[in-house]
């Protein structure tokens, strides 16, 4: 017997002399497919490589993503109040020791301090003024300024005292 509106024949569970037809289960009662062993395998696999992947992920972006997704050597600071940026450190190198630190309102860059021996101590200090041009270049020496220097070559004078 052909189904009048699709043209197919009817599936339905049917005695013959067989039995009920394989493949086939009784009206209203039907049930989905068990899975097999190696199917609740792979998605037991695929959850937990989606929860070890989160948890990566987490860690390279911090708890609230302020790591940099290229470089994971950059470290920003956030004013709570303002959301600004604050302060951005660096390592430049490479070595996993934060030697450059640019202290910025916002997104205007305002100062930068660099340790070039990384002794801990601020070699160079940067002052921006507008525009983030340049202003002057000062360099310490145990945290006194040693010499002052401002762009276009000229050296100012010696720091008072």
């Amino acid at each position: 017997m052909r189904h009048a509106r699709f043209g197919h024949p009817r599936r339905s569970a049917s005695l013959g002399p067989g039995g009920p037809r394989e493949g086939y289960a009784p009206a209203g009662r039907a049930r989905p497919p068990r899975r097999s062993r190696l199917e609740t395998i792979i998605l037991v696999v695929g959850f937990a490589a989606a929860v070890v992947s989160g948890v990566a992920a987490y860690r390279a972006g911090g708890p609230y993503g302020d790591r940099n997704d290229q470089d994971p050597r950059v470290r920003r600071v956030y004013d709570r109040a303002t959301g600004k940026v604050t302060m951005v450190a660096y390592d430049a190198n490479g070595n996993l020791r934060l030697d450059h630190w640019c202290y910025m309102d916002g997104e205007r860059l305002l100062r930068m301090d660099v340790d070039e021996d990384e002794d801990g101590a601020i070699d160079r200090r940067e002052h921006y003024g507008p525009g983030e041009r340049l202003e002057r270049t000062e360099y310490l020496d145990h945290g006194q300024v040693t010499r002052t220097e401002t762009p276009g070559g000229g050296q100012g004078t010696e720091p008072r005292k």
